[in-house]
C-alpha cells in the first residue's frame, strides 16, 4: 500500500480493479507485483470497461499471490516503517465494540484480540448488551462517551466485532463520534457477512420502528472468517439464511437454484459451501450498492421482505420474531402481493425455499389495521407507500399506489 501510494480509502478488491482505473496507479504496481502481473493488470483495465464484480475469497487471493513469484508478505519492519508513511494514513489502534457473547464466543477460536494486537496495534474493548435493545440512544450515547474516555482520534479505528446489530450500533458511534473515524466491519454472523456489514448502512432503532434513525459510513473493509458461522446457534443462521434466499430471488442468475439443490449441503454447514455461498450472496449486494451507495433507486431492492419485518419486528417490541423469520414472512407477504397484483406467482417457490430453511412463511399474528400504522414510517415512503415486489425471480420492482384491498388480502394469507 505504502510502495504504490494508493489511499486506504480507495482499495478495492482485486477483480474491482478494472471497474475504476483512474484510482489505481498501475506503474506504481511495480514496486509490489511482478513487471507480468503488473501489466496483466494495466491490459486488463484497458479491453473491459464494466466486467463482472466479485469478492476474492481467501483461496483466490492466496492463489494470485502464489502465480507472483516476486510476491511476500511484508516484513515486521516494513510494516512498522509503513506507520510513519504520511500517505498510507496507517491505523495505531483499534477500539473494538462487540457484544459479551461474541467477545467469549470468538476469543479463543480467531484470537480476534490477539490478533489486532500482533499488528501492533494498541487494543481497547467495549462491551454491548445483548439482542436488539443495544440499538438504542442511550446505548449510542454509552458508546460516544466511552470513545471520549479512551481517547478516541481519527488516526484510530473501530472494529465492530459481532452480528448485524453490533455493525449497525458500533458503525453508527463510528460515523458521528468526531463526524466520522474509521470503521472495520467484522462480522461473524450469516447476516452480517452477506448482508447487513456490507454498504455502508448504520443505525439505531426507536420505540416507532427499525432503524429510524443512522447515517450511511462506509467501512474501510469488512473482513468475514466463515470458520465463524461454525458457532452460530441453528435459529441465528436461519436468520442469515432469510436475507440469503433474498438475494437469489431479486438477483438474476442460478443463486436461487444452487439454494434448492444444496439445502442439505448448507444446513449441514459444510465449510466450502459456506464460504461459495457468502462471496455468492455477498455479491449480490456489492453490485447493488456499487451501482446506488445512497438508495435513492435500486437499492431499495435489497429491502425486500422488510417493509413488513420492520413493522413485526417493532410491533413486538424487537423481543418477537428474529430478524430473518420477520424477512421471511415479509417475502411470503410481497409474494402473494405480487400474484394478486397480476406479476407472476412465485409464492410456491418462496415457500419451497423457506421451508428448506426452517423459516417461516406465515405467522405475523397483528391486525391489519397496526400494521398499516407501523409501516408508513417506512424509508421507502415518498408520497405514500412503496413496496418492493417482484415481477418475476430476478426483476425486482418498486410499486405504489396499491389498493388497501389488495395489501389487505395479502397480508390476511401470511397473518
Amino acid at each position: 500500500i505504502a510502495k504504490a501510494g494508493v489511499p486506504m480509502a480507495k482499495l478495492v478488491p482485486f477483480e474491482d480493479v478494472r471497474r475504476r482505473p483512474k484510482k489505481f496507479k498501475f506503474d506504481a504496481l511495480k514496486g509490489i507485483f511482478s513487471d507480468e502481473v503488473a501489466k496483466a493488470l494495466k491490459a486488463t483495465s484497458r479491453k473491459a470497461a464494466n466486467p463482472p464484480v466479485r469478492p476474492m475469497t481467501p483461496e483466490q487471493i492466496e492463489a494470485a499471490a502464489r502465480s507472483d513469484p516476486d510476491a511476500r508478505p511484508f516484513s515486521r519492519s516494513e510494516l512498522a516503517r509503513m506507520k510513519h508513511t504520511p500517505r498510507a494514513k496507517l491505523i495505531r489502534r483499534a477500539l473494538r465494540l462487540t457484544q459479551e457473547e461474541f467477545a467469549a464466543r470468538f476469543q479463543a477460536p480467531i484470537g480476534a484480540r490477539n490478533g489486532l494486537a500482533t499488528t501492533g496495534l494498541r487494543v481497547e474493548q467495549f462491551t454491548l448488551e445483548p439482542g436488539e435493545s443495544s440499538k438504542s440512544t442511550v446505548t449510542l450515547e454509552s458508546m460516544w462517551r466511552w470513545l471520549a474516555a479512551v481517547g478516541m482520534h481519527r488516526t484510530d479505528v473501530v472494529a465492530a466485532l459481532g452480528g448485524g446489530v453490533v455493525g449497525d450500533a458500533a458503525g453508527f458511534a463510528a460515523a458521528t463520534y468526531h463526524r466520522g473515524v474509521p470503521l472495520v466491519q467484522m462480522p461473524t454472523t450469516l447476516l452480517g457477512q452477506i448482508d447487513s456489514a456490507i454498504g455502508g448502512k448504520t443505525a439505531i432503532d426507536l420505540p416507532e420502528g427499525k432503524n429510524l434513525v443512522g447515517a450511511f459510513h462506509q467501512p474501510r473493509a469488512v473482513v468475514c472468517d466463515t470458520t465463524t458461522l461454525q458457532t452460530l446457534p441453528d435459529h441465528e443462521f436461519a436468520t442469515g439464511m432469510a436475507e440469503a434466499i433474498k438475494h437469489a430471488l431479486i438477483a438474476p442468475g442460478t443463486l436461487a437454484d444452487r439454494l434448492t439443490a444444496q439445502s442439505d449441503v448448507i444446513t449441514a454447514r459444510d465449510p466450502e459451501t459456506l464460504a461459495t455461498l457468502v462471496v455468492d450472496a455477498a455479491a449480490v449486494k456489492v453490485r447493488i450498492v456499487q451501482e446506488d451507495e445512497t438508495e435513492q433507486a435500486d437499492r431499495a431492492f435489497l429491502n425486500y421482505g422488510h417493509t413488513l419485518a420492520h413493522a413485526l419486528e417493532a410491533l413486538a417490541g424487537y423481543a418477537g420474531p428474529t430478524h430473518g423469520e420477520a424477512v421471511a414472512i415479509g417475502m411470503m407477504f410481497a409474494a402473494n402481493l405480487a400474484t394478486e397484483l397480476g406479476y407472476a406467482d412465485r409464492v410456491g417457490v418462496h415457500r419451497s425455499l423457506l421451508e428448506a430453511y426452517d423459516l417461516p412463511t406465515t405467522g405475523a399474528g397483528f391486525e391489519y389495521e397496526d400494521v398499516a400504522r407501523i409501516w408508513v414510517r417506512d424509508k421507502k415512503y415518498e408520497a405514500g407507500m412503496r413496496f418492493v415486489l417482484l415481477e418475476d425471480l430476478g426483476r425486482p420492482v418498486l410499486v405504489r399506489d396499491i389498493q388497501e384491498s389488495a395489501l389487505r388480502k395479502a397480508y390476511e394469507a401470511v397473518r
